[in-house]
């Protein structure tokens, strides 16, 4: 049973001045400006969106792709070219793709991008089959980016950022003859006798792990106080998600406040 000293909304379309203000007429707040040091986009995203494919955290290039880039085919789309080479130092010793980097620790990765950002670059991570070492790092890479700038969602320093499809092995099996030696497998017999493989994958996971764990922290530690939705209104940084935005701005809103 509804109490009758429950005020109820005045719905007349007849009374204009009576009407309520529409969610969509309430002023937005303002977003915070990108910082002077945001990396822009470079055009080779542009040119080639219609060949990326979209199945995981970071879009993925084809070997073709791959092959063109280092035979300069895009070079006036941007100004430089990272390949970052997630697999196992043995892997990467017995070939790889020419001036690749060396890269499977998460910590080593951040501190070379990030303490000092690398403006109009194309980055792409990969591994030897691009399904686990090459996503999960292009992933790491992708979220810290995101928490840096969390307050000026949704720019990021490192728009470009993309992962090789098919890895190492499929590129060297389609372009051998664009590769720096050879092609060892991850579960090499020599490197899974000679202990290399366990030692590697060990380490691997500890950086991770470690990585994981204090970017939990660090999300605690960022994490707003709680605040009414007017304050929410007037700090639009706390919220990184636009959804989280909206959500504030239709609890602040005169049609909510009437119930």
């Amino acid at each position: 049973m509804f109490s009758l000293d429950i005020p109820l909304p005045e719905l007349d379309e007849n009374q204009p001045d009576n009407e309520p203000i529409r969610i969509n007429e309430i002023p937005k707040p303002k977003i915070p400006r990108p910082q002077t040091n945001m990396s822009k986009s470079t055009d080779f995203g542009k040119c080639i969106l219609s060949q990326l494919k979209l199945d995981g955290n970071v879009p993925k290039i084809t070997a073709d792709t791959m092959a063109q880039l280092i035979q300069g085919k895009y070079s006036n789309l941007y100004d430089h070219l990272y390949v970052i080479d997630c697999r196992y130092l043995y892997e990467y010793d017995g070939g790889h793709i020419p001036n690749a980097i060396h890269l499977d620790s998460p910590k080593d990765l951040t501190t070379r991008f990030f303490e000092k950002q690398v403006k109009r670059c194309v980055i792409i991570f990969h591994c030897e089959f691009s399904h686990n070492r090459g996503p999960q790092m292009a992933a790491l890479f992708r979220e810290h980016d995101r928490f840096l700038n969390k307050d000026s969602y949704p720019n990021i320093y490192y728009p470009d950022v993309y992962v090789l499809e098919g890895g190492y092995k499929n590129f060297y099996e389609h372009y051998p003859e664009l590769c720096d030696g050879g092609y060892t497998r991850m579960l090499d017999d020599e490197h899974k006798m000679n202990g290399d493989l366990v030692k590697s994958t060990s380490q691997f996971r500890a950086e991770v792990d470690k990585v994981l764990k204090l970017r939990r922290q660090s999300l605690i530690d960022w994490r707003p106080k709680r605040a009414n939705s007017a304050q929410l209104i007037n700090s639009p940084s706390a919220f990184q998600s636009p959804v989280a935005n909206r959500s504030c701005r239709i609890i602040a809103s005169p049609m909510a406040t009437r119930f």
